[in-house]
């Protein structure tokens, strides 16, 4: 008999999924996510929706860098489920916009856009602007792949004034510099070379990993 209730069980397992996650440990994380939903009990009127939300973003997430896109969309559909339940609005709007990653990593760059306009006004609604224009890297890059460049140069300069992820001198937060090839591929093809090169040196020189080289 467990002496933990079924809410405090899911949140010792949604801790454990972290910290294996944290270490690189991502099949261990996944078991210790999918332990955690199943002491999940969604006919209890206390059960905890907001931690359960979380367990299926956290599940997403792994999903999402191991390319698996039908079940990294899955889970964020499942996150939001929760979330709505939970009325934590901010996880699903975020989860919400997880879920064109997921399109795009599928190619299918129309839906992702869709679902990227639709979260960027939910943000705004809600009167969080820099949320919405944090979106606009993303936005841009599809725009870009559309051929759509006066939409690509407009979402990538509200990125860059909106969104508080940069910094005084220009540079972009850590974690944030694909932005950085998402410029230069609009100046690419505008054909502004010398820009172009600019931004894409600027990123070869902090680039730690092989996706960005």
């Amino acid at each position: 008999i467990s002496f933990f209730t079924r809410n405090e069980q899911m949140r010792a397992h949604y801790i454990l999924g972290r910290t294996y996650a944290d270490r690189g440990e991502s099949p261990a994380a996944l078991d210790a996510y999918n332990d955690a939903a199943d002491r999940a009990d969604t006919t209890a009127q206390d059960c905890d929706y907001k931690t359960l939300s979380r367990v299926h973003a956290q599940k997403a997430e792994l999903f999402y860098y191991q390319l698996l896109a039908d079940n990294m969309i899955r889970e964020e559909r499942q996150a939001m489920r929760y979330a709505k339940l939970a009325k934590d609005t901010m996880i699903y709007i975020a989860c919400y916009a997880m879920m064109a990653e997921g399109y795009e990593m599928k190619g299918e760059l129309d839906s992702a856009l869709v679902l990227l306009n639709e979260t960027y006004e939910m943000f705004r609604k809600i009167g969080n602007n820099s949320y919405a224009a944090s979106l606009c890297c993303s936005m841009a890059n599809i725009y870009v792949q559309e051929k759509d460049y006066v939409k690509a140069k407009k979402f990538i300069r509200e990125y860059e004034q909106a969104s508080g992820l940069f910094h005084d001198d220009g540079d972009v937060d850590s974690g944030k510099e694909m932005c950085y090839y998402v410029k230069g591929n609009i100046y690419l093809y505008t054909n502004q070379e010398d820009s172009a090169e600019y931004f894409f040196r600027k990123l070869l020189k902090i680039a730690d990993t092989y996706d960005q080289k």
